[in-house]
């Protein structure tokens, strides 16, 4: 239970899923999807295998110290194929892993982490971003005063002395133009906007919100941008939209589906352009 004023908190990922508050996921779906399925998402919120890879890139490249004290690979001789008692020998590596706190993940995926991890440290504009004092893996909770929600957010690295706060994202393709369109499809413009605001709520501190972005395989080029006016005020409206759904959804114990009423589907743009040139010939 996180007190009327929130703060900020490091805490296991599972923990911050489970607490109560609104995340960016649950707007988004809110905007994006319909009320029923938003709060379906998020009753049954939980740590899923890409989230334990996506926490385990984070711990390799922003806290490499904790990294062996929280992974391990499962040996060679514990995998299908791999002769005579492999079961057994699976079986009690995964009870130790189990005992000491450690999640087992792949050895092709520890390898990709170190590869990315090594992008980053031969990046200085990346170095400069995460050096100095800072936390890794902060929960935020604050209370929105205009609407009175409880809301929470995961930053990834907070950097207390510069007073940035620096999101790690992986992309299979970290170009300018492609990588635009997944922040809008994903709702970085709404990450971004309510992290800004929850940190100045909580600390009197206005933040800069920047995105390294790695390439997750292959050839590991990285870029970074930065949140502008336009992201921004993108997530605004965004962030503003999907608390008044909330709201009212939460005060009627209402949780509407889809619409069900019949529509035209059409065709997509591209195919609509080339139909009515057609009918030009």
């Amino acid at each position: 239970m996180v007190g009327d004023k929130g703060g900020l908190y490091r805490e296991p990922l599972k923990k911050y899923l489970k607490s109560e508050g609104v995340n960016r996921s649950f707007l988004h779906d809110l905007i994006e999807t319909c009320p029923g399925e938003a709060k379906y998402n998020q009753e049954n919120d939980d740590v899923t295998a890409s989230m334990t890879l996506g926490s385990a890139t984070h711990c390799g490249i922003l806290e490499p110290l904790e990294f062996d004290k929280r992974y391990v690979v499962l040996p060679a001789d514990c995998r299908m194929g791999s002769g005579t008692g492999m079961k057994a020998r699976k079986e009690q590596f995964e009870a130790e892993a189990s005992r000491d706190g450690k999640t087992i993940i792949k050895a092709e995926d520890m390898q990709n982490i170190m590869e990315m991890q090594g992008a980053i440290h031969c990046d200085q504009n990346a170095l400069n971003l995460l050096s100095g004092k800072g936390m890794a893996e902060v929960s935020g909770y604050y209370t929105e005063p205009e609407t009175g929600t409880l809301c929470k957010f995961r930053a990834d690295w907070l950097n207390q002395d510069k007073r940035i706060n620096v999101d790690l994202k992986t992309a299979a393709d970290v170009r300018h133009l492609i990588f635009r369109k997944s922040a809008y499809d994903h709702s970085y413009d709404l990450q971004a906007f309510s992290t800004k605001r929850g940190l100045e709520i909580l600390t009197g501190y206005e933040h800069q919100f920047v995105f390294i972005v790695i390439a997750s395989k292959g050839y590991h080029g990285l870029r970074i941008y930065e949140a502008d006016e336009d992201l921004l005020r993108s997530g605004e409206e965004k962030y503003f939209r999907a608390l008044e759904i909330y709201e009212d959804c939460k005060a009627k114990d209402d949780w509407p589906s889809y619409d069900s009423f019949p529509q035209p589907l059409g065709v997509p743009r591209f195919r609509k352009e080339q139909l009515d040139n057609m009918s030009l010939i």
